[in-house]
């Protein structure tokens, strides 16, 4: 698929519109909501990200959580640490949510703590409350299971 080979060589803009057009007509599979999330993340298009994740994880919260970087080719890494180190500048509310967005493909832990920090500083958002709690309730069955 075209907007694979876009999200591949990293044009996200051209991925990003391929994968619309993809979900336009019926096709949005997980698979190509996962991918549209980091791009409307590092296009700067927070709010869609957020709409997306959001929907996202209320369905199938494990489809990011089991992400394998190394197979799927995923640029989350590389992504946080450039926005991390400043490199790709955000205001710091967005730069919150985007690395709460992208930590979630790489690590709970440091998810939950971006979005924590962002309820913390910026209060209340319908969308960040309802997804912190998401990931508390399924960190919490994960330890539940473990026991």
């Amino acid at each position: 698929m075209l907007a694979n080979h876009h999200f591949m060589i990293r044009n996200y803009l051209d991925a990003t519109i391929t994968f619309e057009k993809v979900i336009a007509k019926g096709g949005a599979s997980k698979s190509i909501r996962k991918k549209i999330i980091i791009c409307y993340v590092i296009l700067f298009q927070i709010e869609k990200a957020i709409h997306e994740f959001l929907s996202l994880i209320q369905e199938d919260i494990t489809f990011i959580t089991d992400t394998n970087l190394q197979d799927e080719d995923c640029p989350c890494p590389e992504l946080i640490s450039e926005i991390e180190i400043n490199k790709i500048n955000f205001s710091d509310k967005e730069k919150k949510m985007a690395l709460g967005i992208l930590w979630l493909y790489c690590d709970l832990d440091t998810s939950l703590r971006y979005f924590e920090e962002y309820h913390k500083e910026y209060g209340q958002n319908i969308k960040i409350n309802e997804i912190i709690s998401i990931i508390k309730t399924f960190k919490n069955q994960i330890i539940q299971e473990k026991q």
